[in-house]
């Protein structure tokens, strides 16, 4: 007797690309924008929180962005997180003018800790 087909259902990751903020739990922290983008790559996306500054000489959040924009890939939530104001605001406006419908896009900015 053939076993019924069984339907795999994707779960939704919540993605934080940040290089020094600690993790929110429920979230994967995402270090560099190539580990996001392999993140991004690896299936279905609920929230993703962006910084732009991703350390000296390194890929920024943009290019993270780019890859959203130039693949057409839905992310329900898009928090800009970053307080790089000249960065959250080409992260923002690129997201707004090219976003895929039903995308919310939002700016909370978090201070970088201070030691």
């Amino acid at each position: 007797m053939p076993q019924p087909a069984v339907e795999r259902k994707l779960c939704a990751i919540n993605i934080f690309l940040d290089d020094t903020r600690p993790c929110p739990p429920g979230f994967i922290l995402a270090k560099t924008a190539q580990e996001c983008i392999s993140l991004l790559k690896s299936g279905k996306v609920n929230k993703l929180s962006l910084d732009y500054n991703l350390g000296i000489g390194k890929p920024t959040g943009y290019k993270a962005v780019k890859y959203i924009l130039d693949n057409r890939i839905c992310v329900r939530s898009i928090v800009i997180h970053s307080s790089d104001r000249k960065g959250r605001k080409k992260m923002f406006d690129a997201l707004q003018k090219h976003k895929v419908y039903g995308t919310w896009i939002t700016i909370k900015p978090i201070a970088k800790r201070r030691f």
